[in-house]
């Protein structure tokens, strides 16, 4: 999100299922969806094959972004706790 995008829920897919990203559109698509609900491609299981294989959960892209954003977290929770 790219491959998971733990921090994008607000645009109307499911939080944790939205796992892949449609190779038309590249709307997040839902785990178990055979479907694009924004542009309408139905996959086969051949795509939904191909989908998996190019899932990166723990990619280095995502995991700058998530150390990134533990790290201004807490320097968010130090600077409130002791000023």
């Amino acid at each position: 999100m790219d491959d998971f995008d733990w921090f994008e829920s607000g645009s109307g897919e499911r939080f944790h299922s939205a796992i892949y990203n449609c190779p038309d559109c590249t709307k997040k698509v839902a785990f178990g969806d055979n479907f694009c609900r924004h542009c309408g491609v139905k996959y086969t299981p051949a795509m939904c094959s191909e989908m998996k294989k190019n899932l990166k959960v723990f990619g280095s892209k995502n995991f700058k972004h998530l150390v990134i954003a533990m790290i201004l977290v807490l320097l968010i929770i130090l600077t409130t706790t002791f000023a």
